[in-house]
């Protein structure tokens, strides 16, 4: 085992993934299915647990929460919950990363508006 694996949990979930040895990281999205938050949730853990049984990262970074619309909150808590979850029972380290502890570490600044960090 090896790498991280990072997560933007939503209904789409971007992911990322890097290990030691790869030219670039692996990345991409993924869509949650269902017609209901546990059948959303389920579609996310059957997923999350495929995802990790294929790269094997020995650590899972995801985004933290951050709730501007009431709606939203059930389902970025939920699954945020969720990775916990599936990492401590295998033993696996997963964690909370804010926005802009994001932006420190690859950008080198933690605050400034978007546009100018990118640059």
């Amino acid at each position: 085992m090896a790498g991280i694996l990072a997560l933007d949990l939503a209904a789409n979930t971007g992911w990322a993934h890097y290990e030691p040895g790869l030219d670039a990281p692996r990345y991409g999205l993924k869509r949650l299915e269902g017609g209901s938050e546990a059948a959303r949730g389920l579609d996310f853990l059957q997923w999350f647990d495929a995802k990790m049984a294929l790269l094997k990262p020995d650590r899972v970074a995801f985004e933290a929460p951050f709730v501007k619309n009431a709606n939203t909150a059930e389902r970025l808590f939920g699954l945020a919950y969720l990775v916990q979850v599936w990492a401590h029972r295998r033993d696996r380290s997963a964690f909370a990363v804010t926005p802009a502890e994001w932006r420190k570490h690859f950008l080198g600044a933690g605050n400034g508006r978007r546009s100018d960090l990118k640059q």
